[in-house]
């Protein structure tokens, strides 16, 4: 470029270029392209920028997109916030992914997902509200929160009610009881008494 004040001719600045003998300012890249050296020549030295960048303003370096949003294409102008139920936790990515089971998030341009609370689970991706959040069944529980699926009481456990954090165990209601098939009640431990039974019998003899 050359001005009337100056003794002789500079290299246009990065991200700017002259393609006319006798300019006297250089013209900057359009928005969405850049050249990162002096000297540019031609409206072609200008490059796209790649994807995980985007450059809003004219002769301004390419920028990375910022978390909780995309860049997926060349030569973007403006990055692209995530979707409700979708995240994005790092910079400079090129796509927004979906919040795991468990998880939900039900605004824009966020970095990380919400967690359901415990007690309660989310079994499909893309949740978008905390309503999305069901209860643990009868004879389940959820100990930690963002869980995808409940988990089943353990042997000798249950629980009656839906939404519970932990089972009760059978043994509170007496040593011969023990949980039904859906961990939903207790029931005599009929195992438990044949064996007492036998026992007994062994002890007096009647049984070898």
């Amino acid at each position: 470029s050359y001005k009337g004040n100056q003794k002789e001719c500079h290299l246009c600045g990065e991200g700017r270029y002259a393609a006319r003998l006798g300019q006297a300012e250089c013209t900057p890249c359009n928005a969405g392209k850049y050249y990162e050296f002096q000297g540019a020549a031609s409206v072609s030295n200008c490059q796209n920028c790649t994807t995980g960048k985007y450059a809003a303003t004219p002769g301004q370096p390419c920028l990375i997109c910022p978390p909780g949003s995309s860049c997926p294409h060349v030569g973007l102008t403006a990055y692209q916030v995530c979707d409700v139920g979708h995240y994005s936790h790092r910079s400079g990515q090129t796509e927004c992914h979906p919040c795991p089971p468990g998880r939900f998030q039900n605004r824009t341009g966020q970095a990380y997902c919400d967690l359901c609370p415990a007690g309660k689970y989310l079994p499909a991706s893309n949740g978008t509200s905390e309503s999305q959040c069901l209860l643990c069944p009868v004879g389940k529980y959820g100990d930690n929160s963002g869980l995808g699926n409940c988990t089943t009481c353990p042997s000798g456990q249950y629980q009656t009610s839906e939404g519970q954090e932990m089972c009760i165990d059978c043994s509170n209601e007496g040593r011969m009881m023990t949980n039904n098939e859906d961990h939903s009640a207790c029931i005599f431990d009929n195992t438990f008494i044949s064996r007492t039974i036998v026992e007994i019998l062994f002890e007096d003899g009647v049984a070898w």
